[in-house]
């Protein structure tokens, strides 16, 4: 059963309460959510509904932690991309679960769309290559 993604950021919010400006915080969520999300896609095209579950959580349990830093930041339209990621994430864990992954590949894909809008919103690249928050 998928759980409430409203209930996740706000417990999310709650555990990382020091995230605000942390930016050594937050690049290791946003390097996990994209390692799990990677993983995710990778158990969902091998037809692995086991992985499949358990990478969903993981890609859900990454995206609540960049849902509060967001928050913290005031940023409501990357909120709402992480809270949809969670959203996503649960409805692929649920097909999973019911071991019915016709239609995880399309919820897939509307999964990682979030990542293309929130990077193009809310970082730059530096002089140096490397990537900055705006």
């Amino acid at each position: 059963m998928p759980r409430p993604a409203a209930g996740i950021v706000l417990f999310c919010a709650a555990c990382v309460v020091l995230l605000a400006d942390d930016l050594s915080t937050y690049q290791p969520l946003m390097k996990g959510g994209a390692a799990a999300t990677a993983a995710l896609g990778k158990s969902v095209e091998a037809g692995n509904a086991a992985e499949a579950v358990k990478q969903s959580r993981i890609v859900a349990d990454y995206f609540g932690g960049m849902a509060a830093f967001w928050s913290q930041k005031n940023a409501e339209d990357a909120v709402a991309s992480c809270v949809d990621v969670i959203t996503k994430a649960n409805e692929i864990a649920a097909m999973a679960e019911a071991k019915s992954l016709s239609g995880a590949t399309a919820k897939l894909d509307e999964l990682r769309a979030n990542c293309k809008t929130c990077h193009a919103a809310h970082r730059d690249k530096a002089a140096d290559g490397s990537w900055v928050i705006k």
